[in-house]
């Protein structure tokens, strides 16, 4: 027994090792899935009265457009962010993620904070931003591919300029009480059992 010591070390050793690379990939592969546009649900911009929210994220920077029916422009910057993950790590990469997103270099603002919670389902490409605290909503969105896709061929920036309000048009609607600037919905029954 004493002799097969070192060989039950070795092997434990490398069952740990090997666990520990999977998780770290699929971690590595479930953040790389969230790279790309967003465009905000249909239902969301009816409930907080917005006619378009598309937001992109790559690799630590991104960019965020908010705009009301009306035209006016809640929001429209380039930022820099950093996502801490909160619910642990994902040992599927199907495995839905909650983060804490911190943005940089955008002012913060009521109905879109600097320090928010994301949660990311993978299977469905969906991201909700939301406050833990008092559950409040910020945004709905799903991935657009197609948008993602351009972007590796026109650069953020030029697709953005050029295709993101026709891109996103059917993910928009509604009036933002008389173009108000107002708190986004809150937690309601259709959101909060989804994916319960």
């Amino acid at each position: 027994m004493t002799n097969l010591l070192p060989y039950i070390v070795v092997i434990i050793i490398l069952v740990f090792a090997v666990n520990a690379a999977i998780v770290w990939s699929t971690n590595k592969a479930v953040q790389t899935l969230f790279d790309g546009f967003y465009s905000a649900d249909p239902v969301f911009c009816d409930e907080s009265g917005l006619d378009m929210m598309v937001l992109y994220f790559d690799h630590g920077d991104g960019y965020i457009m908010i705009k009301t029916e009306s035209d006016a422009i809640l929001l429209n910057s380039t930022f820099e962010y950093r996502l801490s993950n909160v619910s642990g790590y994902a040992l599927s990469i199907n495995s839905p993620q909650i983060y804490q997103i911190t943005f940089y270099n955008i002012e913060d603002q009521d109905f879109f904070p600097t320090q928010q919670m994301v949660e990311f389902i993978p299977t469905t490409q969906r991201i909700k931003l939301f406050n833990r605290e008092d559950e409040q909503i910020y945004g709905i969105l799903y991935k657009n591919n197609a948008a993602t896709d351009m972007k590796q061929l026109l650069g953020a920036q030029d697709y953005l300029d050029n295709g993101a309000e026709g891109a996103s048009a059917d993910a928009t609607s509604s009036n933002l009480n008389d173009g108000k600037n107002t708190k986004t919905a809150n937690i309601d029954d259709e959101y909060s059992s989804d994916e319960e």
